[in-house]
Formats: structure tokens, sequence, C-alpha cells
């Protein structure tokens, strides 16, 4: 029986490797016989084995990493430096002074506050800030985003997106975790990027954004 890639030369069922050195023995015979070098036999055995190989094509590259997965977590002490720079380069912090850094680092001890962090490998890419606050018209509690950034440089438009929608997403559970039926975005967030709050269920109710997550 001829097996997976088995050539038929001559009648002899053998491997390609075979099938080559068969082929050159048999040139030699040729040679030493007087037989003509292109004789119809020798070329249809030598078209036969062409035909078997496998023809090798060149495949496009693929660029390693074109795919960024970015991972929110809640945020370490160690990464609040970093978070301020973001914030102030997103122009939605309170900027570069010394005391912003006291600032995140004391709202990470009040229960009624959330920070989390983007990161994307081991780089810092993203922040966002939620707060817990008392309301008459949505309930006991409303959820608060505050503040929020997403580097622009290390990102581009498409993970920049998905980042941002990840960090919301993330302190929107939060929110509703600590008692809270809505979230809603406060100023100047709330209008900076109108297409992201849309996309996320967010709506008008007079000068807030916001939507139900209970």
């Amino acid at each position: 029986m001829r097996g997976p890639g088995a050539i038929k030369v001559r009648g002899i069922i053998a491997a390609p490797g075979q099938a080559t050195q068969y082929i050159r023995t048999a040139r030699v015979n040729r040679l030493r016989s007087g037989r003509p070098r292109g004789s119809t036999a020798n070329r249809g055995i030598l078209r036969r084995v062409v035909q078997q190989r496998p023809l090798r094509v060149a495949r496009p590259h693929s660029p390693v990493g074109a795919y960024v997965e970015v991972h929110v977590r809640s945020a370490r002490p160690t990464d609040l430096d970093a978070a301020v720079r973001l914030l102030a380069h997103d122009g939605a912090g309170p900027g570069t002074g010394p005391d912003d850094g006291d600032f995140l680092r004391n709202l990470l001890n009040v229960p009624s506050a959330t920070i989390v962090v983007a990161e994307a490998g081991r780089r810092l890419v993203g922040v966002g800030v939620l707060s817990i606050r008392p309301s008459v018209r949505s309930g006991p509690f409303v959820g608060v985003i505050d503040e929020m950034g997403v580097a622009g440089s290390e990102l581009d438009a498409a993970e920049r997106r998905h980042a941002g929608d990840a960090i919301v997403e993330h302190l929107a559970a939060s929110a509703k975790n600590k008692g809270c039926t809505r979230v809603e975005v406060s100023e100047p967030l709330a209008s900076a990027e109108p297409s992201r709050w849309k996309r996320l269920g967010f709506a008008s109710r007079g000068r807030t954004l916001g939507r139900q997550i209970g």
C-alpha cells in the first residue's frame, strides 16, 4: 500500500527522498548505457516527482504585540504619582501641584471613594475616580465619576477607547456594590467625551449625565 507522500517510480513505491535517490541512480545508469538524456521516460519520472513536492509560499509577516490587553484594578499607593500625571496630562485632574498625590492617597482610605487604574503590560495607561454621595432623587446614594484620564501617546484611538470604557464599567460596578442605583458623570468629564457616555448608556438628566445600575 502506498503511504502518505509516497511516489511510484517505474513500478516501485518509495518515499520522496528515496525517489530522488532512485532518479540519481537511474541517471548514472543511463549515462553508462548511453541512453539519450532527454528520453520520454525520464521526463515523465521527473515530472511526477516535481508534482509531489510541496510548494513553499512566503507568508506575510505578523507583528508581535499588535494587540494591547488592558487590565483594570484597584489603585495602590505606588500608582498615585503616575495617576496624578495622567490626570494632569488628560486635562481632567486638578493639576500637578505637590498636594495632588496626597489628595488621591487620602481617597484610598475613604470607603465612599474608589480609585482604579488601567494597565497595559506593566505600564499605567488610565485612572478613574468615583465618589459616593447622598441623593434625594436617585435613592439614598449615587456614584459620581469625578476624574478620569487615559494615556494618549502610548495607545492608539481604539485602545484608548477600550481602556476608558473598561474604567467606566469598573467604576459603575463598584458603585453598584456600594449600594448605588445610579452612576453619574460630573463636569468637565460630561462634556469632554460625549460619544463615550452615549455609547455606554448615559443619558442627560438636567445638568448631569447618568445611567441606572440597580
